[in-house]
């Protein structure tokens, strides 16, 4: 149902407008509607018809036991889960009562989610020490001493290396204590009775290492957004960034960008953030370049690209006779009025024309004279005015639209002057997450483990299927071995 839900978050577009994660309406709405309603349904028809056959008993288990420690920490995820499908129904929620919806943010995950996180810590902790029929406090406290003890000696370390807040070092304590705890736990029923004794106690390695992970990766990165004109170095911190070129699609190869990364120790490497149009939702994808190391994960996340376009210069100016007026590599002087007063006021009263012209002279960058040109303003007979464009040497034109004969300036429109082109921009965001391999770590631990409490109990279930079939006399003999080859 989880992942039916989220699916319905990210691809029906209710939240297209507040999470780049999410696409716009596919079309797919009503099915995911459809799978929901059928999945839900079919949940609570089985547990209605059920429920009366599961057989319950009074709990009898001490608070300090491991049976309580299952239930509080079964009732601490339930919690969690519920904490963040609010926070990300928020949109959706909000929309039933409010003009805009609203949304939160990461702090609203952070604050509700850490209580939490300390208590599950906490169940981890104690859980190796505990049994089904419980355990004394003197006695859980004596067991828990080593444990605690390098707790404090790592938390003491994470402080010199930059924990900030006493709510983090808590955290760091508790999430170190559980995975002390549970190591040595491990390690002990290994040595015991093998691999197949250590699996729950494993995983509870692998969600302490995911813990440690959250918390370097999630509130000591560190995020920052930079413009990388193309070829020009910039520094960001103790990184000097670099962006070479745009690489065009090939093939199924989306566009990227080429970006050069230089660290202070000297490290030089080239990563490839992409930015490209869907081919079947039209939306702008960004997939971020990742580079891994042992101690942290360096994103260059694209966010938009500009590609190299040479300004167009559109300007208005007046000027009086003798005045010059600069657009980006031309200079353009007005002369002075050209008015054939005669023979204008002639051609308007025949029905044509009446002209106003503004001798101009235009002068080039690099070049060492001026070019004469002449622009005109024209008066239709039936009260209709022009103002053709001109066109300026190299690039763009100019019009005469206004003429003040009082004191003789003119107006000239100016458009499409090319100046020096600008080279093309990419802006990213440049992350560093420390640490977040502990928490692809701890999930492949947490996995292993599954796997082996999973063959444990899988084996457990045919032994004792075996004894049942042995007690009831239809148990059949094993077969017998394969002969060996013949040599």
């Amino acid at each position: 149902l989880s992942v039916l839900y989220g699916t319905f978050l990210t691809r029906s577009g209710v939240l297209a407008d507040f999470s780049v994660h999410s696409f716009v309406d596919l079309g797919i709405s009503g099915w995911l509607v459809t799978l929901m309603a059928f999945f839900v349904g079919s949940s609570l028809l089985l547990l209605g018809t059920r429920l009366g056959s599961v057989k319950t008993r009074p709990n009898t288990d001490p608070l300090i036991s491991r049976g309580s420690a299952m239930v509080l920490g079964t009732l601490t995820l339930t919690a969690s889960t519920l904490v963040i499908t609010f926070g990300t129904s928020a949109p959706l929620l909000t929309g039933w009562f409010m003009e805009r919806p609203g949304q939160v943010g990461p702090e609203f995950y952070n604050r509700v989610n850490m209580p939490l996180a300390l208590l599950l810590c906490v169940l981890l902790a104690i859980v190796p020490y505990v049994g089904w029929r419980g355990l004394a406090t003197g006695e859980l406290l004596r067991r828990l001493v080593p444990s605690l003890v390098g707790a404090a000696i790592a938390t003491i370390v994470g402080i010199g290396l930059g924990v900030e807040t006493v709510a983090h070092a808590v955290f760091l304590f508790l999430a170190m204590a559980a995975l002390i705890a549970n190591g040595h736990e491990t390690i002990r029923r290994a040595r015991a009775g093998g691999l197949g004794a250590v699996g729950g106690y494993l995983s509870h390695v692998g969600v302490a290492m995911m813990f440690v992970g959250f918390l370097a990766s999630g509130a000591y990165d560190k995020s920052v957004k930079v413009t990388l004109p193309q070829g020009e170095a910039v520094q960001v911190e103790d990184m000097t960034l670099t962006f070479q070129r745009f690489i065009p699609r090939q093939g199924r190869e989306k566009e990227r960008m080429e970006v050069e990364v230089v660290r202070g120790d000297g490290d030089r490497f080239v990563v490839y953030p992409k930015l490209f149009v869907n081919d079947r939702t039209q939306q702008l994808m960004a997939n971020p370049d990742i580079r891994t190391t042992p101690l942290q994960d360096f994103y260059v996340s694209p966010i938009s690209y500009q590609p190299a376009q040479p300004p167009r210069i559109d300007d208005r100016v007046q000027l009086a006779p003798g005045e010059t007026a600069r657009f980006g590599p031309i200079e353009l002087r007005f002369v002075e009025l050209a008015v054939d007063g005669q023979q204008s006021l002639t051609r308007f009263a025949s029905g044509g024309a009446m002209e106003i012209g503004a001798r101009l002279e235009v002068h080039q960058q690099g070049e060492q004279q001026w070019t004469p040109l002449e622009a005109v303003y024209r008066f239709a007979a039936d009260g209709r005015a022009s103002a053709p464009p001109v066109e300026l040497p190299g690039s763009g034109v100019v019009s005469l639209t206004g003429v003040d004969p009082r004191s003789g300036q003119v107006q000239l429109d100016v458009a499409g002057v090319i100046a020096e082109p600008l080279p093309a921009r990419l802006s990213i965001d440049v992350t560093e997450k420390p640490l977040i391999q502990l928490v692809w770590l701890g999930l492949f631990v947490v996995l292993v483990g599954g796997a082996l409490s999973t063959t444990k109990r899988l084996r457990a279930v045919r032994r004792l299927d075996r004894r049942t079939a042995r007690a009831e006399g239809t148990f059949e003999a094993a077969e017998p071995p394969a002969a060996e080859p013949a040599l």
